[in-house]
């Protein structure tokens, strides 16, 4: 379980995301598409603040059916973060049936979620949160796997944002530079979250080993 202030800042968060979700759906800024994948970008992050929030207020463990959903849909993130990058880079970028691919790590969590999850009782599925070293993440490998993704997905979008800032830089304004330096600056920290995340997940699981042996 988590404190009362952090249940509250997540609320507060899932608000916020919501907010500005609403904002960039009206008709006059929907049109954009970096404007609609940073919809999914919002969304996805308001569920993963909404899977702690049901945590962290003890409702995962009354409803244990919907534990994990929140982290499943939050698989979209990372894939949504590289290509709203992609759309700025390029002016005239559009969603092509080819970036399906992106979708391989929501549709294993799918997979895992109801042929491994779902099928369990729900005393079985208590234990299992009870045994989550992180809130809202996986136990062991899977959590292991989850921040794969996210940290595979995020180095890959500043790899070819410097990468394209190195090579035409010159040809953007001084406004349009420092709007790409803003936004290597957010995905660098946001990159940096998720090593410490992913460290902690280490350090649980040699933990766990060492305990059982």
């Amino acid at each position: 379980m988590l404190n009362d202030l952090s249940v509250f800042l997540l609320a507060a968060g899932m608000m916020q995301a919501a907010l500005l979700s609403v904002f960039l759906l009206l008709p006059s800024n929907i049109i954009q598409v970096s404007n609609r994948l940073l919809v999914i970008v919002l969304l996805t992050l308001a569920a993963g603040f909404g899977e702690l929030f049901l945590y962290g207020s003890g409702v995962s463990f009354l409803h244990p059916n919907y534990a994990y959903i929140g982290t499943l849909i939050s698989l979209l993130q990372p894939p949504a973060i590289y290509l709203y990058t992609r759309s700025l880079m390029y002016r005239h970028f559009r969603i092509r049936p080819a970036h399906a691919v992106h979708l391989i790590p929501f549709a294993t969590g799918l997979i895992v979620f109801f042929t491994l999850y779902v099928p369990l009782s729900d005393s079985a599925k208590i234990t299992l949160l009870q045994q989550q070293d992180l809130p809202g993440m996986p136990v062991s490998l899977l959590a292991l796997a989850y921040h794969g993704v996210f940290l595979g997905w995020l180095g890959y979008s500043l790899r070819r944002l410097r990468s394209f800032n190195s090579d035409i830089q010159h040809l953007y304004s001084d406004i349009a530079r420092q709007q790409m330096l803003w936004l290597r600056f957010l995905l660098s920290g946001y990159l940096g979250l998720w090593i410490v995340s992913i460290i902690c997940c280490l350090f649980f699981y040699l933990f766990r080993l060492t305990d059982q042996t």
